[in-house]
């Protein structure tokens, strides 16, 4: 009676050890279920297997080994130029569309297996924004990683318009990687503007990064600032701003600790410029912006300033979709 006991007890201990840990899936589950954010669990690197890409998948890397996420390598094959598609050519095998891919794809795996990282990889012809979307779409991507580039031998990926067009189209949030990497981020700005769209950029840098040193920015114009304006009427419309900011910010569902540390900033001027001078000034990691929708015609009138940041921002930025967002944003002059 006492090996049967023995034995069984053995048996539930084998069970529990083989039962998948309750930890961060589990909560990654619930947030999704509650409809909050949660750690990426699919990532989604977009390459076009240039030099400067290399930085965009040393972050997918790191990020991947950091959240234990999945990760997948995204390609997009433009057609052949004419000289490799000459009749002469085509008999030998290297030119081919088929071995191209394979190329490719080799080049990809080798890559991220020298960083200790096994990942699923996808090389397609095709439009790069277009093949891009439809493996984020297939793979229900929680994380789009990309960065600025191009390499001619394979064709060109990510030139700004396709970055742009990433930007603007996907469901997930697209994380544009500029900089070298050198470790975790650790100082996050999230550009606010109060409306329901940057409150899904607050809620989900803190969900991805609520370990960094997070600031939520916002910068307002005063009506006819600097044509008829006293220190009583700029003291004025920055306490009105700080008010806003307050009640927005005790608007946005977030963990209690990461709203302690959080620093709320307020400051007048172009939203443009003050983003980037603080980003200079402050050494800022990464910057997390808003957009509004998937129509052309409303980014253009109402986000144009995310895509500005794009261009003229010196570190990395993820642009989060807003469409998780409830309520119509209203126009704002803050960052959008």
């Amino acid at each position: 009676a006492e090996q049967a006991e023995q034995a069984e007890q053995a048996e539930q201990g084998d069970q529990a050890e083989q039962a998948p840990p309750a930890g961060r899936a589990d909560a990654a589950e619930a947030a999704e279920a509650a409809g909050s954010p949660s750690l990426p669990r699919r990532l989604l690197l977009a390459t076009d297997l240039s030099s400067r890409c290399d930085r965009a998948l040393d972050r997918a890397v790191e990020l991947s080994k950091r959240w234990d996420a999945e990760l997948t390598a995204v390609h997009a094959l433009e057609q052949a130029p004419a000289f490799a598609a000459a009749q002469e050519r085509r008999r030998r095998f290297w030119h081919t569309q088929h071995d191209r891919k394979l190329a490719m794809a080799r080049q990809l795996r080798a890559d991220i297996l020298d960083d200790g990282v096994e990942a699923a990889v996808v090389v397609e012809e095709g439009d790069p924004a277009d093949v891009v979307g439809r493996a984020a779409e297939a793979r229900d991507a929680s994380l789009i990683i990309t960065g600025h580039a191009r390499a001619e031998p394979f064709g060109r990926l990510l030139l700004g318009a396709t970055v742009e067009r990433l930007a603007r189209q996907a469901m997930a949030p697209v994380l544009v990687v500029r900089n070298r990497v050198r470790g975790r981020y650790r100082r996050v700005v999230v550009a606010s503007d109060f409306s329901p769209t940057s409150a899904q950029a607050l809620t989900t840098a803190a969900a991805f990064f609520g370990d960094a040193q997070l600031a939520l920015l916002h910068a307002y114009q005063a009506p006819f600032a600097g044509l008829s304006s006293t220190p009583d009427a700029e003291g004025a419309w920055a306490r009105m701003a700080r008010e806003e900011a307050e009640a927005f910010l005790a608007g946005v569902a977030l963990p209690e600790a990461v709203r302690l540390s959080l620093n709320l900033l307020v400051e007048p001027g172009r939203p443009e410029g003050v983003l980037c001078d603080y980003v200079t000034q402050q050494d800022v990691d990464l910057v997390v912006v808003g957009r509004r929708g998937r129509s052309l015609v409303a980014d253009l009138l109402l986000g144009s300033t995310a895509h500005t940041l794009l261009d003229v921002l010196p570190c990395d930025v993820m642009v989060v979709n807003g469409s998780a967002a409830s309520g119509l944003p209203r126009p704002a002059e803050g960052v959008s």
